[in-house]
């Protein structure tokens, strides 16, 4: 997991090449993680408990969105897709079917092979590294 944290804040600005399935997911797991532990006391009835945490929360999604987003479209490349499916995706959100393809989408398996956002995968080979040289 901390290969994969380091990988999300490496590549943060990187919205080119490929993202593994355990990167984009253990990165979503600490995103879960974290809002949980900032929402607990944001939803209090106290504000002085409510407003520092809510800024904190608010501070927290600003920060992670840009990297975040680089590392769906990431996700995307790795199988074979464009990143123009993320724009899909959220224009059809107000039905259910835009969260369907979306997590369909990045539960897809990796294209080993190399295709057109990069080389094929070196963890695939044995090596236990990605592309962007962390190991998994």
């Amino acid at each position: 997991m901390r290969q994969a944290i380091r990988s999300f804040w490496g590549n943060y600005f990187n919205f080119s090449g490929r993202a593994t399935r355990a990167e984009y997911w253990y990165y979503v797991l600490l995103y879960a993680i974290v809002g949980f532990v900032i929402g607990i006391p944001a939803s209090s009835r106290f504000w002085l408990v409510k407003i520092p945490f809510g800024i904190i929360g608010f501070i927290w999604v600003v920060v992670s969105f840009i990297g975040f987003l680089a590392l769906t479209i990431r996700r995307l490349h790795d199988s074979n897709k464009s990143g123009w499916w993320l724009l899909l995706c959220i224009v059809l959100s107000g039905f259910v079917i835009g969260e369907i393809i979306f997590i369909v989408l990045m539960v897809l398996p990796s294209n080993d092979g190399g295709n057109r956002f990069g080389p094929g995968n070196n963890y695939a080979n044995g090596s236990g590294m990605n592309n962007n040289g962390y190991t998994y």
